[in-house]
Parts: C-alpha cells; structure tokens; sequence
C-alpha cells in the first residue's frame, strides 16, 4: 500500500516538473503569445511547420492549440493537434486535448477499452516537451498573421 502511494507520488511529480519545463518552453518561444493570436514557424531545413492558434485568454490562462505537420503533408505524415492550457499564475503548461481525445485521466488500468497507455498524461506532455525541444534546436523562422475578424450579416 505505502509502494503504491509513493510510485503514484512520484508520478504525479515528474508530471508537475514537465509540466513546468513546457510553461518555461512556450514562454521562451513565444514570448509574444500575449500579442498576437496566430503564428506560424516553419523549419526550412526540415520541413516541419508548427501553426500556434491562441484560442482563449483569461487572466489567469492562455489556451494555445499547437498543429505540427510536415509541409509536403501526405496520409503517411499526418497532422498532430493538440491544445495546451497555459497557467500563468502556477507556470506550468498542461496539455489538454490531442488529435481530439480530451479529459485525459492521470492513470489508467492496462489494457482499457480505449488502449491508453497507463501514464497516457505524461505521454502526452512528454509529446510536447519533444516537439518544443525540437523547435528549440532548430533554426524556425515564425510568421505571423493579423487577427481574422469575422462579420455576421
């Protein structure tokens, strides 16, 4: 029982600090997510585009959805999206729904209906962490566009 208290603490742990790590990442990156609603960066070099869609702003959180897809897209390259909810009072950034699965548990029992890993959470913040880290090391060139304002006739 003690074992079992102290693997789940350990966990919930790790997650916390990845969590933080991609706040500090996403800060560092787009330090002008505050401003703009829409960017996106492109490594020439490898291809890669990364759009960023601001879709909320609290004063408290920002809710980001971040899309990665190869330029030359195909059915074998396909898109990843996900939503990440920034706080900015506890800085951490929690990913909160990918490729359309949301409400995402912390642990799961192995196997499970929907074949979520057991740390499926951690999964998919570990997801963000390589993509942010791969934006990092690579030379990405960030463009943005204006505010789309709809009309309603």
């Amino acid at each position: 029982m003690l074992q079992t208290q102290m693997v789940k603490r350990a966990h919930k742990e790790n997650t916390q600090a990845l969590c933080e790590l991609n706040y500090k990442k996403l800060v560092h990156m787009l330090p002008d997510i505050t401003v703009f609603e829409h960017m996106t960066l492109i490594a020439e070099d490898h291809g890669l585009s990364v759009i960023v869609d601001v879709n909320e702003r609290t004063p408290y959180t920002t809710l980001v959805t971040l899309k990665s897809c190869y330029i030359m897209c195909s059915e074998f390259s396909p898109e990843t999206t996900m939503q990440v909810r920034m706080y900015h009072d506890a800085k951490v950034a929690e990913v909160v729904v990918i490729q359309g699965h949301q409400r995402i548990r912390p642990h799961y029992a192995y196997p499970n209906s929907d074949m979520y890993y057991p740390d499926e959470k951690k999964q998919n913040n570990r997801l963000l962490a390589d993509l942010l880290a791969f934006c990092r090391a690579n030379k990405f060139t960030k463009t943005y566009l204006p505010q789309q304002i709809e009309f309603n006739e």
